[in-house]
């Protein structure tokens, strides 16, 4: 039941975050005000994460800590937009990803938690390089 409740959470926050994703330049004062709602919202998910206990809290926190790197870099991205700014939303969003699979894979046991991390290392190393390339076409 609580892997139910963190799923709405969390994808309850997902959805909070996306809203600092979109693109175009931005004033100042909406500059602010995004990276206002941005903390309000990361202290909202950190405070149902505490909630939580053991590993599926260590999971919830870092979800919520990566969700709201992603939508700083993303706002960050909008206010000096470009191909190394989309590059480094590319890279947070694969940073923040890892976090959250290395804590799924503490959950695990043995070889289990050895293939888990191998794989989220994988994972890992795959999206930074689809970044480079990615930012490689933007600068063609």
């Amino acid at each position: 039941m609580k892997t139910l409740n963190t799923a709405a959470i969390l994808c309850s926050f997902a959805i909070a975050f996306s809203a600092s994703a979109s693109s175009g330049a931005i004033s100042n004062e909406k500059y602010k005000s995004e990276k206002d709602r941005i903390s309000a919202d990361y202290k909202t998910g950190k405070e149902m994460c505490d909630k939580l206990a053991g590993n599926p809290r260590d999971i919830c926190l870092a979800d919520v800590k990566g969700r709201k790197n992603i939508a700083e870099t993303a706002l960050d991205a909008q206010r000096n937009p470009g191909p190394k700014a989309n590059y480094e939303v590319l890279i947070t969003k694969a940073e923040a990803d890892y976090s959250v699979a290395k804590e799924q894979c503490n959950a695990r046991e043995g070889d289990a938690k050895d293939q888990c991390q191998k794989a989220a290392r994988q994972a890992f190393d795959s999206a930074k390089a689809d970044a480079k390339v990615e930012l490689s076409h933007e600068n063609d």
